[in-house]
């Protein structure tokens, strides 16, 4: 396996940084080390959700709500890319350069996990007889699934999450300036409107079950404007962080709400409220580690893993419907749904296809459209 170090090398010309990850430097900013590691936690997080480990295993309650809290793992990302933005991007000089950067930084992988779903469909003309199949993949292939909610995850389901990051990248130019010195009232009036959505659905479910649950549903599926609330916290958190405001017990007190809160299993009309309740207390841990770049999570092999977390969360049903149709087919006898198959055979596979994906398709394409696309390198 090539080291890191060398990954690291190939998005280096002339001493300096100049295809950096996403949580790495930027120009002379210091790089974050701790906030790439969690990203490969967050990825594995919402992979092992989706792997549905207590029907696997028998386990206590509080284990099984917090492997099912893994959808969560989406607020995680969402609030660190706000934070990460801010922090690389204190003044956005060009959008143009700005956008080409973001998109080198998300389509080459997105557009093959996209094919590669594609394929397998192929492979299945009933589903490739659906209606909504054409128009699902025209949407996708445009990064705009997640508004047309029938659509949003019909194919590559966790796709949808990038719809969202598109549009989120649209707004951070023009949203970065507020965020960076917010006034006392923007503040208070953002809190108290993400306070009141995510409480919404309870309210409106005493007058009228149905509704609530109508809106509990929309406010937890993948509508952008939605999720906008989570990215623009980490964007608040990250210009805070850059005024250089330092707080003492943050992290431990996050960590602890944190886990209270991924133990907790609220009814579905709640869930609005557990998300925004995380995407605070995930914004607090990113913020405590923000400052820590030696220990444990500065170890090269989860830099590494934070570095092709984003191929781990793409490709995760690529890889997983690619060796439960072979294991079914070449191991009659043997069932995919066990816990030997996730641990042994599924998430090493994973972690190789992710790797591969980074070091021959992300790198060089991100090196390739930022090359040709931006005015400057320095963009």
């Amino acid at each position: 396996m090539v080291p890191y170090e060398e990954l690291i090398s190939l998005m280096t010309e002339h001493g300096r940084t100049m295809l950096i990850p996403e949580v790495m430097s930027h120009g002379k900013r210091a790089p974050l080390n701790a906030l790439t590691s969690i990203r490969f936690f967050a990825a594995m997080y919402v992979v092992l959700y989706h792997c549905e480990i207590p029907s696997l295993v028998s386990i206590p309650a509080p284990a099984a709500h917090f492997f099912d809290s893994g959808y969560t793992g989406v607020t995680l990302f969402f609030s660190l890319s706000g934070f990460i933005l801010a922090y690389n991007y204190p003044r956005v000089a060009s959008r143009r350069d700005f956008w080409i950067s973001r998109f080198a930084r998300i389509y080459p992988v997105y557009i093959i996990s996209i094919l590669a779903y594609l394929l397998i469909v192929e492979a299945n003309p009933q589903q490739r007889g659906q209606p909504a199949f054409i128009p699902a993949a025209l949407l996708s292939a445009l990064l705009i699934q997640s508004w047309f909610i029938p659509y949003a995850t019909q194919l590559n389901s966790v796709a949808w999450t990038l719809s969202a990051e598109t549009f989120f990248y649209a707004v951070f130019p023009f949203a970065n300036p507020y965020c960076r010195k917010p006034t006392r009232v923007l503040l208070v009036l953002f809190l108290a409107f993400t306070f009141a959505l995510a409480i919404s659905p309870i309210l409106i479910a005493l007058r009228e079950p149905a509704d609530g649950l109508y809106l509990a549903h929309l406010l937890d599926g993948p509508f952008p404007l939605f999720r906008l609330g989570t990215f623009l916290v980490g964007v608040l958190a990250g210009g805070w962080f850059l005024r250089g405001r330092r707080y003492r017990g943050l992290l431990p007190s996050s960590l602890l709400f944190t886990s209270i809160l991924l133990v907790w299993a609220p009814p579905y009309l709640a869930r609005p409220l557990k998300d925004m309740l995380l995407s605070y207390a995930y914004t607090g841990v990113i913020y405590g580690l923000a400052t820590v770049n030696r220990g444990p999570l500065a170890n090269r092999w989860l830099l590494l893993g934070g570095e092709i977390s984003y191929s781990v969360y793409l490709l995760q049903f690529i890889v997983t419907r690619l060796e439960r149709g072979t294991v079914i087919r070449l191991f009659p006898s043997h069932s995919p749904d066990s816990l030997g198959f996730v641990f042994g055979v599924f998430i090493p596979s994973l972690l190789l296809v992710s790797y591969l994906s980074f070091r021959f398709v992300e790198v060089p394409a991100r090196l390739a459209i930022r090359n040709r696309g931006q005015r400057s390198p320095a963009a």
